[in-house]
């Protein structure tokens, strides 16, 4: 399994061999286990191979054998660590996640129900259900989910569940905020269906226990955007929840420049055109620590040399105007402001 010696059996024809070997040894337990595990050695290593294991059959012999071995954690464990490997690689990431991810490459409603039917069999093991759960988010990522399997058999809820559930292990909570909000975004459809499923308190958690965590704390921010984005039952749930106090919370501690603008542009997605929330916020002084943070990031402005540091500020504190205009009952006239949360956060 070292990756020269995987290289030279690659040369050597190794690849069509695996694959033709997954087909007809699927079903025999005692030879599974090493063959996965020296799929999983091919696909971590360069990402061409990868590609190839892609392009085969390996999807749905994957998503059966982990099914059929569902009593056998081990080798269920290896499936899923070759799917992660598979949707993760150097290959995968490089290419238009639409294209690259079509039924073909990714057959949606196969995997998606294996997911599914191994999340509900595993609930006790920590180890299988993290590493389901790290593969739905990146599926849910590259937009692969959103198929009619996906809605139909309510597959979100046994997933949110769980993100739920591990939410304080290791990337969960990452995790979980890139799941929520990809399924929500620019869906009203989606944003009325979790509204109920405690997302908006463990958002608020989210928030409140990784203030230090810049990409955490930025993908939370993002996925209240997509929540509530034209949906104001999910705004007011969100802010009578708790989530004006852990926005005023953030801003107090936020320094990172890129998550202040995500965090910002959520902050005015929620409480533009709405004077409810917007006196929730009032109550918790947001305004006024804006000002404050405002002020700090213009004199930081006149000082710093950086013409990229310069532009970043002048960008940001755009959106602070944006944001107290949203928060001052004023936003009216500026309103297209906030009409599209798609934007790129790196």
């Amino acid at each position: 399994t070292e990756s020269h010696q995987i290289e030279s059996m690659v040369a050597n024809g190794l690849l069509p061999v695996l694959m033709t070997a997954m087909k007809i040894l699927k079903k025999k337990e005692s030879i599974c286990g090493e063959l996965f595990k020296l799929v999983l050695s091919v696909c971590r290593g360069d990402s061409s191979y990868c590609k190839e294991i892609i392009d085969s059959d390996a999807w749905i012999i994957l998503a059966e054998s982990a099914t059929m071995y569902v009593s056998d954690p081990d080798i269920s464990l290896l499936c899923f660590h070759i799917m992660l490997a598979m949707l993760d690689s150097d290959e995968a990431n490089k290419h238009n996640s639409l294209v690259y991810f079509d039924s073909k490459r990714f057959p949606h409603s196969e995997v998606l129900k294996c997911l599914h039917e191994a999340l509900n069999a595993h609930q006790q093991n920590e180890t299988i259900s993290v590493q389901i759960l790290r593969i739905f988010r990146i599926a849910v990522e590259k937009s692969v989910c959103v198929d009619s399997y996906f809605t139909r058999e309510r597959v979100y809820e046994p997933m949110i569940a769980s993100l739920i559930k591990y939410i304080a292990v290791e990337d969960m909570k990452l995790c979980f905020s890139i799941s929520v909000g990809h399924i929500a975004i620019s869906n009203k459809f989606m944003q009325e269906r979790l509204k109920d499923l405690n997302i908006y308190e463990n958002l608020i958690y989210v928030i409140n226990t990784s203030i230090t965590e810049v990409s955490v704390v930025k993908w939370a921010f993002w996925a209240v955007g997509c929540l509530v984005q034209f949906y104001q039952p999910g705004q007011i749930k969100f802010a009578t929840s708790g989530g004006c106090k852990a926005y005023a919370n953030a801003l107090l501690n936020v320094t990172d420049l890129n998550c202040l603008a995500v965090l910002l542009r959520s902050l005015a997605m929620l409480s533009s055109q709405n004077s409810s929330i917007q006196q929730l916020f009032m109550k918790e002084n947001v305004l006024q620590i804006i000002l404050e943070k405002k002020e700090q990031l213009s004199c930081i402005f006149e000082s710093t040399t950086s013409a990229e540091k310069r532009s970043a500020i002048k960008q940001l504190l755009v959106t602070f105007d944006y944001t107290m205009m949203a928060l001052g009952h004023s936003l009216s006239s500026n309103s297209n402001g906030f009409d599209d949360f798609n934007y790129i956060l790196e």
